[in-house]
């Protein structure tokens, strides 16, 4: 699906290595906190559309909604943290388990719900 597409490049090497044109999402969370009303108004219309182009995959529902909050927050703060450390492996291992979590959540959602077992018939003692 697009959100599994969206997501691998959300935490690719590339994306992350980007500081020229990085993703506001990314480069400005621990400002916008501080910001005024105009800027969390901003910073929150590009997390919605984030968030709406990741559930446009997944259908309609609230389901599919919480999954695609969970993607992206897994996606953005993947690669806040990856981007804010020092140690590149873990950087590696920490998008790594990001994307395997979005992947998962996009799994779910497509894969039809499995019927529960059957209980066996259960044999007479004689």
């Amino acid at each position: 699906p697009a959100a599994a597409r969206l997501a691998r490049e959300y935490l690719s090497d590339r994306h992350v290595a980007d500081f020229d044109y990085p993703c506001p999402l990314v480069a400005f969370s621990s400002e916008v906190g501080r910001g005024d009303e105009c800027v969390k108004r901003a910073y929150t219309q590009v997390l919605d559309s984030l968030i709406a182009m990741m559930q446009r995959s997944l259908g309609p529902g609230r389901e599919a909604r919480e999954r695609a909050v969970a993607m992206a927050t897994l996606c953005v703060g993947g690669t806040m943290l990856a981007r804010a450390i020092d140690d590149a492996e873990l950087g590696k291992e920490i998008r790594r388990t990001a994307l395997d979590q979005v992947l998962a959540l996009t799994d779910a959602i497509a894969a039809p719900a499995a019927a529960p077992p059957r209980a066996r018939p259960r044999r007479a003692r004689s």
